[in-house]
């Protein structure tokens, strides 16, 4: 079984709200890119791994969202779809 996330794959929109001020977030692309300077060029499975979340086995995609309203920053965990 192969799993995708449907943000990263432009399947669904990004529908994110911020818990601080309740306005809309902008997704700023995978938790995994952020890590490190090599974090783009390793295998998706290789970052969920060593990230420190359980994403791999919940099947989730940790994305970064951020808030223009009040300037916050968190991530976020997207399912994701059974391919």
């Amino acid at each position: 079984m192969s799993y995708a996330c449907p943000i990263c794959n432009g399947l669904q929109n990004w529908n994110v709200v911020c818990p601080k001020c309740n306005m809309n977030t902008e997704d700023y692309g995978k938790y995994a890119d952020f890590v490190g300077p090599y974090a783009p060029y390793q295998s998706i499975e290789q970052m969920k791994s060593d990230n420190g979340y359980w994403d791999e086995i919940q099947h989730q995609c940790i994305h970064v969202a951020y808030c223009h309203s009040c300037q916050y920053t968190f991530q976020s965990a997207v399912y994701e779809m059974l391919t």
